[in-house]
């Protein structure tokens, strides 16, 4: 049975409506720059800056600090936020589980034995989740030097995995936004302040996790994260992006972004 066609409409408008008055408000403040058919927030990607540095969310005592993380106030990608997995993740985890399993029980004797679904579960909205162990996300393993680290990324690496074929996608484009809009639209941008009512992250604020409270440390976003957006959007567009960041920078400054 098909449904209405109001009811078709109101399923489609409900899942971008809140990003459309959004992208809104960024045209309205002078964000929004559009690189073909991706709506990029100008201030999120070109002028704000990240730096994955996994020792100032380290478990234990943070090797940068020598405080204990937690005691800071501070959260962990790794350890606070919850990475659900679609099926062609979990298809892409469990083809390539036996070489990443040999790694990860190398690292780590809890791994020996496991499956890839041992490592799975279902979370409270019934969504297929990755474990968490000893408070952080089952892949993340210790470091002398980095406190932790991404243990399917690091298999992938030294197995020679292709990386994006086992990683998840939310792990992979943190701290991006990218969202599909209708008819072959994107939004590109990454989590701040002003994001965060329609894309927060968790219950948590931006600036209580240490690679986001600083805007001003490490590479402009686009830079940090070139890999990443040139592997889900081309070569030519990561191309396109940055004479669009050159152009953006040396503007005007845009307009405080007016929220609800």
């Amino acid at each position: 049975m098909k449904p209405l066609p109001r009811y078709e409409v109101y399923i489609r408008e409900r899942s971008t409506t809140q990003w459309k008055n959004y992208m809104a408000a960024l045209r309205a403040a002078g964000r929004a720059v559009e690189v073909g058919r991706v709506t990029v927030d100008g201030e999120s990607i070109f002028r704000r800056r990240f730096a994955c540095d996994t020792r100032t969310c380290a478990p234990n005592r943070n090797p940068a600090t020598g405080r204990a993380w937690r005691e800071d106030g501070m959260k962990s990608c790794c350890a606070d936020l919850v990475v659900d997995l679609s099926p062609v993740e979990i298809a892409g985890l469990e083809r390539h589980w036996d070489e990443l399993r040999v790694f990860l029980a190398a690292k780590d004797r809890f791994f020996e034995g496991k499956s890839a679904r041992d490592c799975l579960e279902l979370s409270s909205d019934f969504e297929v989740s990755l474990r968490k162990r000893a408070g952080r996300c089952i892949f993340a393993i210790r470091d002398a030097g980095w406190g932790i680290r991404c243990g399917i990324h690091s298999a992938c690496l030294e197995r020679e995995i292709p990386l994006r074929s086992a990683k998840p996608v939310v792990c992979d484009t943190f701290p991006l936004l990218i969202m599909d809009l209708e008819e072959g639209r994107f939004y590109l941008g990454a989590h701040d302040r002003e994001s965060e009512g329609v894309a927060g992250l968790a219950d948590y604020g931006t600036d209580a996790f240490p690679c986001l409270e600083n805007a001003r440390k490490g590479k402009p976003v686009y830079l940090a994260m070139e890999d990443t957006l040139r592997a889900y959007f081309g070569d030519a567009f990561f191309e396109e992006l940055a004479r669009a960041a050159d152009a953006y920078l040396a503007g005007p400054k845009p307009r405080k972004l007016k929220l609800p």
